[in-house]
C-alpha cells in the first residue's frame, strides 16, 4: 500500500529554487548545487570492490583563482561548524568565506578515499541570503577533488 497526496493549485505554482540551511541539524551542500568559477564540476565514477561503484559530483581542476560557491537561505543568525568533503594529496589549505568577509581558513591532511575534515565555525551575523565560496589555496592542487559542504549550527554540536 503507497499513500498518495493530491494537490489541486488554481494558476502556476510558483517554486522558490533555494538552498536552506537548516538552524538544528546539519546540512551537507553538494558541488552540484555549486556555481564554478575557474575549476570544473562534473560526475566522477569508481569501483570500490568488484560490483560496487560509487558516483559523486565533484569540484576539480583547481588554479589559485578557483571557486566553488553557493548561494543559500540562513534560517538563524549565528556560528556554524564548517566541515569539508574531499579527496586529495599531502597537506591542502582550503578557504571557506561569505559574503560578509568571514572567513576561515585550515590547513589538513588529504586522502584519495574522501573524508570530511573541520575547518572551523563560520559566522553569519543575520538571516536571509548569503553566498558561501569555497577556495583551494595551497597544496597539490591537481590532486584535490571537493564533493561538498556540511554546516552544523553551533548549538548543535553540544
Amino acid at each position: 500500500m503507497v499513500s498518495v497526496i493530491e494537490l489541486s493549485v488554481s494558476g502556476t505554482p510558483e517554486v522558490e529554487r533555494f538552498l536552506y540551511i537548516d538552524p538544528s541539524n546539519s546540512t551537507k551542500l553538494p558541488v552540484d548545487f555549486a556555481t564554478a568559477d575557474e575549476c570544473a564540476i562534473d560526475g566522477k565514477r569508481w569501483m570500490e570492490k568488484f560490483g560496487e561503484w560509487k558516483h559523486i559530483g565533484h569540484a576539480h581542476d583547481w588554479n589559485e583563482k578557483s571557486k566553488a560557491s553557493w548561494e543559500v537561505e540562513i534560517m538563524e543568525a549565528g556560528h556554524y561548524q564548517v566541515d569539508l568533503n574531499y579527496s586529495g594529496e599531502c597537506r591542502l589549505v582550503w578557504r571557506v568565506e561569505n559574503e560578509e568577509g568571514q572567513f576561515v581558513q585550515n590547513q589538513q591532511n588529504s586522502s584519495h578515499v574522501y573524508h570530511y575534515y573541520e575547518m572551523g565555525l563560520l559566522k553569519f551575523s543575520a538571516p536571509g541570503k548569503h553566498t558561501i565560496s569555497v577556495e583551494l589555496k595551497e597544496g597539490n592542487m591537481e590532486s584535490a577533488s571537493l564533493r561538498e559542504i556540511k554546516l552544523t549550527p553551533l548549538q548543535s554540536l553540544e
